[in-house]
C-alpha cells in the first residue's frame, strides 16, 4: 500500500556511481530516536557511497541498527520476528563477502557487477522496512497516530507482510547471484585449464567462499505447551543419532512448529551447527519430487552423461557431509501418491549414516523400510488448556471467559486457538463466541479486508479438507460416512462399546473395523489416553464434517436405536437407579443429549420413541440430580401429539426448574402437567403431580396451599394403591410441620407412617429421607439421643445408595445438631462437608444454606469478618436464584450482625431491604416479617428508641399469635421486658417476663429437655425484683453486649443452673456422639 508520505525516491543507475540512489521520508527522519536514528545516519552515508568494501560494513551496521528495532516493536511481532531472522542471514551473506574483499590489500576497489542489483534491492528494502517500522512505533505515540492504526490496522498488517516479502526477496537474490556468477567462474577456470592457460591469479567472485545457507523456517515466535514434545525429539536426535524420528498427528495440532523448534533448539544448533536442513513436501507429490528439491537443496547438479542417476547421486552426496539432520515436512502428500516409491527412497535415505532424519504426515502408518528410532513419538495431542490460554494471551495480552469458552470450544487445537487469538485482536470474545455459534469452522480462517485465506496455516476448514481429500479416503464413501455418524458424539464412540455399534451398523456399514482403523491411520479420529477410552473427533473436524458431509437417516436412525436403548432401563430402587446411571449414562451424556436432540428433528416416525426415551433419561438423571433443560424444552415443543408424553416431560421440567430455585415457574409447568394428565384420565400421574406442587408450595413457604396438595395426593395415591407416591406425600407433610412447633408430633406420626410404606416397599432412599426429617424435629425438641441415632442412620443409608444430595443434606442437618451441642468445631466440619457435597451435586442453594449456618458458627467464634463473608455470599446465590425467603433470611442475619459490631447503619439498611421483599407478598411471608420485627426492635433499643421498639414487638408478637407459634411469642416478650425496663416501668417489664416464662413452662417437652432460655428468663426475673427492691434505677439503654455479659454473669453466679445444663446436654447426646463422630468423617 502506498502512502503520500513514502519513500524514498529510489534513483537505479546502471553502474554504481556517486549518484544519490535513494531518499528516506521526512517523517522517518523527524520521528528518528536511538537505534533508528543511528541506522538513517548510516543510510545517509551509504547513499552517497560507492559500492566497495567500506560500503559494504555500512550496510552491516545499518542491518544490525535494523535488528535492534525489531526486537523493540510490538506490534505484529511475530510478522517481525520472521523478517528479523532473514534480515539475519543477509547480514551474515554481507559479511562474509567484505570479510573476502577485506583481504584485498587496496580494500578500495569496487565490488563486482554481480552484486550490485541485489545491493540496489536491499537498499530499497531496508527503507522500506524503516518506514514501515515507523509507523508501528507511532502506536506508542499521540492518541491521533493510535486512532489511525486502529482504523487502519489490516492495511499496515499488508505493509508489513510485503516488507517480510521484499527482504526474503533480497535473500533469495543474493543467494542467486553469489551461485550463479560462482558457477560461470568455475566453469571459466576450467575452460582455461582445458586449453593450456593459467588463470589469473586476481580475486574473483568465484574466490568468495559462500556461507552456508541454513535453509530452515525461522522459529515458531508464539509456542507453549509442547517442551515434552520438543525435549523426546532432541533427545532422539543427540542420544541415538542417526536418529529416524516420526512426528504424527492431524493438521493444524503444530506438528511443522514441533519439528522447526526441535531445530532451532540450542542443543542441536550446538550439535550440527549449519548442517540443519528443512524441506517442505506439501507442494510435491512423488519421490522424483522430493529427490529433486533435495538436490536443489545440497546443490547436486544432475550426471549429463545419464549413468549416474540423481537419486545416487544424492545418497552418495549426502553420505560425504559433515553430521546433519533433515526434516521432510508434510510427507503425507507424497506418501499418499507414491507410498512405494516413496518408501523405498526413504528407506535408502535411512541408511546414509552421517544424517537424522525428521519427518512429519499426517498418516500414521509410517514406511516400513525405515527402523524408526525408539521409544517414538506418541501422535501429538491438542494443548493443554492452560497452554492454550498463554498461547492467546501472547496474542491479545489478556483473556476473559468467553476466550476461554472459545478455546474449549475448538479442543485446544493449536491453529484454531491461533486463529481466534489474532481475530480477537480486532474483535472482542463475546462477540467471536456469538459468531463461533453461528458460524463454526467458517470462523477460523484469517482475512484480508473482505477477502479470506484458503491456505492451510491459515485456514482450519482447508487444513481439515486437506486430510478428507487424501486418496486413502476421497472415495472411499463408507468410511466418510461413518466418520460422519462419529461426529455425531461429541464424546466419541466408547471403546468397550464398539462391537454394539459394528452389530447395529452391519447391514449399513459393514467394514465397520477396517474404517475404524483407515480413520485412525488418517488422524481423524483418535483414542482418548484416559481410564474408560474413547475414540473421538476432534471438535473444529467434527464441526467440519456434520456441516459438509451429513449422514443417511438410515445411519442415523441405527445411532438413535442404540441411545434409545441405552436409556430404556426401568427399576423403582434408586440405588440400581443410580448405579445404572453412574456405570453406563453418566460417561455419555453429551452424546446421549446430542442423539435425542437429532431425534426430534431428524425423523418424525420415530418421534413417540424418542420422547419415551427422553423421559426415560429425565428420571435416570435425576437420580443424580442432573437435568437437560434445553433437551426437555425441545421435546415439549415437539408433544402436541401426544398428551400424556407431553405432561411427563413437563414433569421432568418442573423439578429442574424446583431444583434450581425457580419455585414460581415450577408451579407453573406443574400445573400445566396437572391439566393434561387429568385430561389424559391419568389418575396416577396425577397424584404424582399434586404431589410435586404441594412440595413446591412447602419450599415457598406456602404451607396451607402445600398442606392441601399433599393431602389430596395422598388420597389419590392411595386410590391408586401408588404406595410409593404416597408416603413421599406423607413426608412431605412431615416435612412442614418441621417448621412449625406445634405440630410437631403430627409431623413426626405422618414421618412414621411413610416411614412403614417406605419400608415395606425396600425404597431405602425413603427411609433414610423420613429418618432424616424425623432427626430434625428431635433436635427441634432437644431429644438429643434420639436425634443423633436418626440422622446417623439416615446418613448411612444415603451413604449405601450412593445418594450424594442426601448425605448432604444429612450432614447440613447434623451441622445444625452440633450447633445445638455447642460443639462448635465438629459443626463447623460437617457444615463443610455438606457445602462441598452440594456443590458436588450443583445444589447452590442447598451450599448456601451451609453457608448461613457457617456464618452462625463464626459468629460465635468471634469471627465477624468470616461471618459476614459467609453471608454474602449466601445473599448472591439466593438473589440469582431469586430465592425470596433466603434472600430474607441472609440479610436479616446480616442485619444482627453489624448491629453486634456497632455498625448500626449497615443494620438498619440490611434490614429494610428485608422487610421490602417481604411487602412484596405480604400475606406469604408473615412468619419472616415477624422475626424481622424483632431485630428492627432489638436495633432500635439499640439507638435509644424505645418507642419505636415497643412497637414493633408488639406487632411481631400479634403475627406470633396469629400464626400459633409459641416459642415467637415468648422471644417478643422477652424483649419486650427489657425494653419496659429501659422506660423504667418495672410493673410491664415483669409482667412481660413472667409471661414469656409460662409460655417456655407450656410449650417444654414431655422429655424434659434443656431449657437454657427459661432459665435466663427465671434469672432476669430475680434481677429485675433485686433492683426495684433497691429501687436502684438502671442506666436508660443496655447495649445488648452488655446486656449480655450481665445476664451471663449472673447465671455463671448460678453453679447449679450451669451443672444442670451441662448434665442434661451431656445425657442426652453422650450416647448418639460417638457413632456421629464416626459417620462425620465420610470424605
Amino acid at each position: 500500500m502506498s502512502s503520500p508520505n513514502r519513500a524514498s525516491t529510489v534513483e537505479l543507475p546502471g553502474v554504481a556511481g556517486l549518484a544519490r540512489r535513494f531518499r528516506i521520508s521526512d517523517n522517518v527522519k523527524r520521528d528518528a530516536e536511538g537505534a533508528m536514528k543511528t541506522a538513517v545516519e548510516l543510510l545517509g552515508v551509504a547513499a552517497d557511497m560507492t559500492q566497495n568494501v567500506p560500503y559494504l560494513g555500512i550496510v552491516s551496521g545499518v542491518l544490525s541498527e535494523l535488528l535492534k528495532i525489531f526486537g523493540e516493536i510490538e506490534l505484529f511481532k511475530s510478522d517481525w520476528e520472521t523478517t528479523m531472522h532473514i534480515t539475519k542471514q543477509i547480514k551474515a551473506i554481507i559479511d562474509v563477502v567484505s570479510v573476502q574483499y577485506g583481504s584485498d590489500s587496496e580494500g578500495e576497489s569496487g565490488l563486482p557487477p554481480a552484486l550490485e542489483e541485489a545491493l540496489i534491492e536491499l537498499e530499497k528494502s531496508v527503507v522500506v522496512a524503516l518506514e514501515i517500522l515507523t509507523k508501528c512505533r507511532s502506536l506508542s505515540k499521540s492518541i491521533r497516530d493510535r486512532v489511525r492504526t486502529a482504523l487502519n490496522r489490516n492495511d499496515l498488517m499488508d505493509e508489513v507482510k510485503q516488507c517480510q516479502t521484499r527482504m526474503q526477496a533480497a535473500l533469495s537474490l543474493f543467494i542467486a547471484k553469489l551461485q550463479v556468477d560462482q558457477s560461470i567462474a568455475v566453469h571459466a577456470i576450467l575452460d582455461l585449464l582445458q586449453n593450456g592457460q593459467t588463470p589469473s591469479p586476481s580475486l574473483s567472485i568465484a574466490d568468495i567462499v559462500i556461507p552456508t545457507i541454513i535453509s530452515l523456517p525461522p522459529p515458531p515466535p508464539i509456542f507453549h505447551g509442547r517442551a515434552h514434545e520438543v525435549d523426546h525429539v532432541v533427545d532422539l536426535v543427540l542420544r541415538h543419532a542417526p536418529a529416524r524420528i516420526a512426528i504424527l498427528g492431524p493438521g493444524g495440532i503444530g506438528k511443522t512448529s514441533i519439528a522447526v523448534a526441535v531445530l532451532h533448539d540450542a542443543r542441536v544448533e550446538e550439535r550440527f551447527a549449519e548442517q540443519r536442513f528443512f524441506v517442505s513436501c506439501e507442494a510435491v507429490h512423488t519421490a522424483d519430487g522430493i529427490i529433486q528439491e533435495l538436490a536443489k537443496l545440497f546443490d547436486v547438479a544432475v550426471d549429463p552423461t545419464g549413468k549416474i542417476s540423481l537419486s545416487d547421486a544424492l545418497l552418495s552426496h549426502l553420505r560425504t557431509r559433515e553430521p546433519g539432520v533433515l526434516c521432510l515436512d508434510n510427507m503425507e502428500t507424497p506418501w499418499d501418491e507414491d507410498d512405494e516409491a516413496i518408501e523405498a527412497f526413504l528407506g535408502k535415505l535411512a541408511h546414509v549414516t552421517r544424517l537424522s532424519l525428521v519427518i512429519t504426515m499426517r498418516i500414521t502408518d509410517l514406511p516400513g523400510q525405515v527402523a524408526w528410532t525408539q521409544p517414538a513419538l506418541p501422535p501429538i495431542m491438542p494443548l493443554t488448556f492452560e497452554a492454550s490460554m498463554q498461547t492467546w494471551d501472547a496474542f491479545c495480552q489478556s483473556h476473559d471467559e468467553y476466550a476461554e469458552k472459545l478455546v474449549r470450544a475448538v479442543d485446544c487445537v493449536p491453529l484454531a486457538v491461533t486463529l481466534l487469538a489474532k481475530i480477537a485482536k480486532s474483535e472482542t470474545s463475546k462477540l467471536l463466541w456469538t459468531r463461533w455459534e453461528r458460524e463454526e469452522t467458517r470462523l477460523l480462517r484469517l482475512r484480508r479486508g473482505r477477502k479470506s485465506s484458503d491456505h492451510r496455516l491459515q485456514s482450519v476448514e482447508t487444513s481439515i479438507q486437506l486430510s478428507l481429500d487424501s486418496p486413502r479416503l476421497r472415495d472411499d464413501n463408507a468410511t466418510q460416512q461413518l466418520l460422519g455418524t462419529l461426529c455425531h458424539l461429541p464424546q466419541g464412540l466408547r471403546e468397550s462399546r464398539i462391537s454394539i455399534f459394528a452389530d447395529a451398523f452391519e447391514g449399513t456399514l459393514p467394514e465397520f473395523y477396517e474404517s475404524i482403523t483407515l480413520l485412525k491411520q488418517c488422524s481423524l479420529i483418535y483414542s482418548t489416553d484416559s481410564k474408560e477410552p474413547f475414540l473421538r473427533v476432534l471438535s473444529p473436524i467434527r464441526h467440519y464434517v456434520r456441516a459438509r458431509y451429513p449422514i443417511h437417516d438410515s445411519l442415523f436412525g441405527h445411532l438413535s436405536d442404540i441411545y434409545c436403548a441405552l436409556v430404556d432401563f426401568q427399576s423403582d430402587d434408586f440405588g440400581p437407579r443410580v448405579k445404572y446411571l453412574k456405570s453406563n449414562l453418566a460417561p455419555e451424556m453429551e452424546n446421549i443429549l446430542t442423539v435425542l436432540t437429532g431425534c426430534l428433528t431428524r425423523d418424525t416416525s420415530r418421534l413417540e420413541r424418542a420422547l419415551q426415551s427422553i423421559v426415560k433419561f429425565a428420571r435416570l438423571s435425576r437420580s443424580r440430580y442432573v437435568f437437560h433443560d434445553s433437551l426437555l424444552c425441545d421435546a415439549i415443543m415437539c408433544s402436541d401429539n401426544y398428551p400424556l408424553l407431553g405432561a411427563q416431560l413437563r414433569d421432568a421440567q418442573g423439578h429442574y426448574l424446583r431444583f434450581r430455585g425457580r419455585y414460581n415457574e415450577a408451579l407453573a409447568i406443574y400445573s400445566s402437567a396437572l391439566d393434561q394428565y387429568r385430561s389424559a384420565l391419568d389418575r396416577r400421574g396425577e397424584g404424582e403431580c399434586l404431589k410435586y406442587i404441594g412440595d413446591t408450595y412447602r419450599h415457598l413457604g406456602w404451607h396451607a396451599e402445600a398442606e392441601t396438595n399433599l393431602r389430596l395426593a395422598c388420597d389419590i395415591s392411595a386410590e391408586t394403591g401408588h404406595y410409593w407416591a404416597q408416603a413421599e406425600s406423607l413426608s412431605c407433610l412431615g416435612s412442614i410441620y418441621i417448621d412449625t412447633p406445634r405440630r410437631f408430633d403430627e409431623g413426626k406420626q405422618m414421618l412414621k407412617d411413610a416411614l412403614v410404606i417406605f419400608g415395606k416397599a425396600h425404597d431405602n432412599r425413603g427411609v433414610a429421607s423420613c429418618m432424616l426429617n424425623l432427626g430434625v424435629i428431635y433436635s427441634g425438641q432437644r431429644q438429643f439421643h434420639k436425634a443423633g441415632d436418626l440422622l446417623t442412620a439416615a446418613l448411612r443409608l444415603h451413604s449405601s445408595n450412593h445418594d450424594t444430595h442426601g448425605q448432604a443434606e444429612c450432614f447440613y442437618a447434623l451441622g445444625r445438631f452440633y450447633v445445638r451441642l455447642r460443639d462448635t468445631r465438629m459443626a463447623k466440619h460437617v457444615m463443610h462437608l455438606g457445602q462441598r457435597l452440594f456443590h458436588k451435586v450443583n445444589d447452590e442453594l442447598g451450599a448456601a444454606r451451609c453457608q448461613i449456618g457457617l456464618s452462625s458458627l463464626y459468629t460465635q467464634t468471634g469471627k465477624p469478618d468470616k461471618a459476614e463473608a459467609s453471608l454474602q455470599s449466601a445473599l448472591r446465590i439466593f438473589r440469582d436464584r431469586q430465592d425470596r425467603h433466603g434472600q430474607v433470611v441472609c440479610l436479616q442475619k446480616l442485619g444482627e450482625l453489624c448491629k453486634e459490631v456497632g455498625r448500626l447503619g449497615d443494620a438498619e439498611r440490611a434490614l429494610k431491604t428485608a422487610l421490602d421483599l417481604c411487602s412484596l407478598d405480604d400475606t406469604r411471608h408473615r412468619g419472616d416479617k415477624a422475626g424481622l420485627w424483632l431485630a428492627l426492635a432489638s436495633l432500635r433499643r439499640s439507638q435509644n428508641r424505645a418507642d419505636e421498639a415497643r412497637t414493633l414487638l408488639r406487632s411481631s408478637y400479634d403475627i406470633f399469635h396469629e400464626l400459633s407459634y409459641t416459642g415467637g411469642r415468648a422471644t417478643a416478650l422477652h424483649l419486650l421486658s427489657s425494653v419496659y425496663r429501659d422506660l423504667d416501668d418495672f410493673d410491664k417489664a415483669e409482667s412481660c417476663l413472667m409471661d414469656a416464662w409460662r409460655l417456655c413452662i407450656q410449650t417444654r417437652p414431655p422429655e424434659k429437655p434443656e431449657k437454657e432460655i427459661e432459665d435466663t428468663i427465671k434469672v432476669k426475673l430475680q434481677i429485675l425484683r433485686a433492683v426495684r427492691r433497691s429501687k436502684v434505677l438502671p442506666r436508660p439503654s443496655i447495649s445488648p453486649l452488655t446486656e449480655r455479659d450481665t445476664t451471663m454473669s449472673t447465671i455463671k453466679a448460678a453453679p447449679s443452673h450451669r451443672s444442670i445444663i451441662r448434665a442434661r446436654r451431656a445425657g442426652s447426646a453422650r450416647k448418639s456422639d460417638h457413632s456421629i463422630r464416626r459417620v462425620c468423617s465420610f470424605p
